[in-house]
């Protein structure tokens, strides 16, 4: 009985702490938002975009993601630097965008990451 309560035990906390979608680092962060923005999950980048953003952050992303989505073949976003500035931390990145009619769009860009009550957001 106890090597079952132990195992039990053991199971719970494995599944918590896999469960878990907090990012850790300000680049877990920039990674988790990338992948949300790629998969075209509105949710996911507002949950890990800061509080004073989001409101605008919403309307903007569902916006420009409903306007392209019929579009857009796929998409690849590479971080490709990260320097800490004060509080913030900056990720650089670059963003491929591949178009169904068989052209693409390519840049080089930078996000904002803060600390918001000890979790990793984006500007």
């Amino acid at each position: 009985m106890k090597l079952l309560s132990a195992l039990l035990i053991s199971l719970a906390m494995l599944g918590a702490a896999c469960g878990s979608t907090e990012p850790a680092t300000a680049h877990d962060c920039a990674e988790a938002y990338f992948k949300a923005q790629v998969a075209f999950d509105v949710d996911r980048m507002i949950e890990l975009t800061a509080e004073a953003s989001r409101e605008q952050a919403r309307k903007q992303i569902e916006d420009q993601l409903k306007a392209k989505r019929d579009k857009i073949e796929r998409m690849v976003i590479t971080i490709t630097g990260e320097r800490v500035e004060g509080e913030r931390t900056i990720i650089s990145f670059h963003h491929i965008t591949f178009f169904k009619d068989g052209k693409r769009a390519e840049y080089d860009a930078e996000r904002q990451l803060v600390k918001e009550d000890g979790k990793w957001r984006v500007l």
